[in-house]
């Protein structure tokens, strides 16, 4: 794992508004508060961010590239089961940070991106500074992580309802 020296990049500011914008009304110096609170960070190709029964330390918003999460084998096989791609603009682990649980999902960077993934991450620790300062703001991190989790139970909801 590499630091990014600069935080308030356009690409890691735009992701910023992109996934919190919605609750934060477009304010641009409120998208710039709480980009403060993540620490920029790029996995390099084949990394593995977390590994699924680990505790917690943070939650990721992909900024360019592509995380993949996997499912431990359960059948006794050697071999995990592909969950989902984490693609630009989705977030992961907020789940298990917000809950105090383990991580379910082993989570890698794709040995194929020769550039590595870019992600911005928001620690427990710094969460918890966010929630202490600015309360409205950790209100819409909230806010996002629940509409993200709406959309994810309709999915699977689909799923099993044509299964």
């Amino acid at each position: 794992m590499l630091s990014i020296p600069e935080v308030q990049g356009t690409p890691a500011r735009s992701m910023i508004a992109k996934c919190f914008g919605d609750f934060l009304h477009h304010d641009e110096a409120e998208i710039d508060v709480l980009l403060g609170f993540f620490e920029p960070v790029v996995y390099s190709p084949g990394a593995v961010v977390w590994e699924a029964g680990e505790n917690p330390t943070c939650c990721l918003v992909v900024v360019e590239g592509e995380l993949h999460a996997l499912v431990p084998p359960r059948d006794g096989g050697d071999r995990p089961h592909f969950h989902e791609f984490v693609c630009p603009g989705a977030v992961c682990g907020y789940m298990s940070l917000l809950n105090h649980i383990p991580y379910v999902n082993t989570v890698v960077a794709p040995a194929h991106l020769s550039a590595g993934v870019s992600v911005l991450s928001l620690s427990i620790a710094r969460y918890g500074e966010l929630a202490e300062k600015r309360p409205d703001l950790a209100n819409a991190v909230l806010r996002t992580f629940l509409r993200r989790s709406a959309y994810d139970w309709r999915d699977l909801s689909r799923l099993v309802a044509h299964a």
